[in-house]
């Protein structure tokens, strides 16, 4: 027994498997309802078909054929009640030359034709005639409707097999592959490309089967072919990098870290033994055609690197690096050597530029040198990394240190300052925020900007019950901007003490 899983990613919800649930949804739907009433019509068909004298007409027709095929071991059946070769003696006979007979391509063209040696036309047209009977009550069976039969192909059947299962076991072992596998290419390909080449995959396990046995009159049903495609994919995706996968070969159970390459070659060579070495009623050849079919596909895929969600792939690695360039930075920093501190936490910055954690070491690793470009530069950086991820706390811890520490001075062009100013307001740092706009004043007392903050900072004094301090504003922007828009608003606080109520809030 040999068993591989890709156990390297849990769900990342912000890529949701949207299709991969459905596609489990609509598999379970299928199978609970429009299956549902399969297996009762089966037996009333078989019962018809003992019932009918079908049976015994065929039990008598059929062996002939074989013989005028020259193929006489299909005579004999297995006893499922002995365990041994039985033969025409055998309580299972009759059941077996039914299902014989509904999957022989061959026997039916003769039947057809009217060309089974030794066999008068009348018992023929007896045959066709009940035949026609017992297909009738098959008719409504969705197992033998939609399943493919190589033999006898339709478009319809190509992909409606995909989603029909045996049984409760067959079902939900090719949905837990799905869901293993399914959300991981998913999350690579998005939800309408890997739905497209879910289908592919399955197509081509399909296409492969019906090239090798293009005369099996067989039902072939099930994901399998299709999930093979999909795991085919994943393994052909990911290709050298490395993923931790589960095994289970005879006894050993266990978890190994290896390039995901080498999964696809070892999934290949499992089916390709058991296709010769096992009998049975798995279709080891469509899992070989998905595997093959979802390599192509994803080699064809991984050339259009737009298509593909390379990050996602690398975000495991890239973890990796991080956590240990982040450890070793801290640990240089904790020895006071400040350029190999900087050095890792800028090779975190080149693989993710936003990464807060490493701006802020960065902003401290500078600090010894408050005059450098690094100090100001990194300062710059974790003031409006912070207001980015609205951390008001970091931003003004920030902005304190900096404006006290920043050698010759702090150096920052007049909208960042503003924007500061915005924020100290807004969080209610109001003696912050007017230090800062009266220096922003002093220093650019044309920019026109700064009516619109005088303004906001005349009506939180206002909010606070403070029409002193609002009066005061107010004054400055008739006085000094005469002609902003604001004038009209400072005017309504001067004579009423209270603003338009069409004015918006801060």
């Amino acid at each position: 027994m040999l068993m591989l899983l890709p156990l390297d990613k849990k769900i990342d919800w912000k890529y949701p498997p949207v299709v991969t649930l459905l596609l489990i949804i609509i598999n379970a739907i299928i199978f609970y309802s429009m299956q549902s009433s399969d297996d009762a019509i089966e037996v009333n068909a078989a019962k018809f078909y003992l019932d009918s004298g079908l049976s015994e007409l065929e039990a008598q027709v059929y062996p002939k054929y074989l013989e005028s095929q020259d193929d006489k071991q299909l005579l004999y059946k297995y006893d499922m009640d002995t365990g041994v070769i039985g033969d025409e003696s055998s309580p299972y006979y009759s059941e077996y030359v039914r299902a014989y007979t509904d999957r022989d391509f061959g026997y039916k063209q003769a039947l057809t034709l009217g060309t089974i040696i030794n066999v008068s036309k009348k018992d023929i047209k007896k045959i066709q005639k009940k035949r026609q009977l017992y297909l009738l009550q098959l008719s409504n069976s969705t197992f033998r409707n939609y399943s493919l039969r190589p033999a006898e192909t339709s478009l319809i059947t190509l992909f409606s097999h995909m989603f029909l299962h045996a049984d409760d076991g067959h079902l939900w072992g090719n949905m837990l592959f799905l869901l293993l596998v399914g959300y991981v290419v998913e999350a690579i390909l998005g939800s309408w490309l890997f739905l497209l080449a879910y289908l592919l995959t399955g197509l081509g396990a399909s296409v492969l089967d019906i090239l090798f046995h293009s005369m099996n009159y067989n039902f072939h049903l099930g994901a399998s072919g299709a999930i093979s495609g999909v795991m085919g994919m994943y393994a052909t995706l990911f290709g050298r990098r490395k993923i931790q996968f589960f095994y289970n070969i005879l006894f050993w159970v266990g978890r190994v870290k290896a390039p995901a390459i080498i999964m696809l070659f070892i999934w290949m060579a499992k089916e390709l033994i058991q296709m010769i070495a096992v009998d049975s009623n798995v279709n080891f050849l469509a899992h070989l055609g998905g595997l093959i079919s979802g390599a192509i596909i994803a080699l064809l895929l991984l050339r259009l690197k737009d298509r593909v969600n390379v990050d996602y792939m690398d975000l495991a690695e890239k973890t990796q690096q991080r956590a240990k360039l982040m450890s070793n930075g801290i640990q240089y920093l904790g020895m006071m050597k400040l350029d190999n501190a900087k050095h890792c936490f800028k090779k975190v910055l080149q693989q993710v530029p936003e990464d807060i954690e490493a701006i802020e070491y960065l902003y401290k690793a500078s600090q010894s040198d408050p005059a450098s470009n690094d100090y100001h530069k990194y300062a710059k950086k974790l003031i409006f990394a912070s207001i980015k991820i609205n951390n008001f706390e970091l931003m003004y811890r920030t902005w304190k240190s900096y404006n006290e520490l920043a050698e010759p001075t702090v150096k920052l062009e007049f909208n960042s300052f503003y924007h500061i100013f915005e924020q100290l307001l807004h969080y209610n740092r109001i003696e912050d925020a007017e230090r800062l706009i009266i220096c922003l004043f002093n220093n650019n007392p044309q920019k026109n900007e700064l009516s619109a903050g005088f303004l906001k900072l005349a009506k939180k004094y206002l909010n606070l019950n403070n029409k002193h301090t609002a009066d005061k504003y107010s004054k400055v922007i008739i006085k000094y901007f005469p002609n902003s828009s604001e004038v009209s608003n400072a005017e309504s606080i001067l004579s009423s003490g209270k603003l338009p109520s069409n004015y918006g809030s801060i």
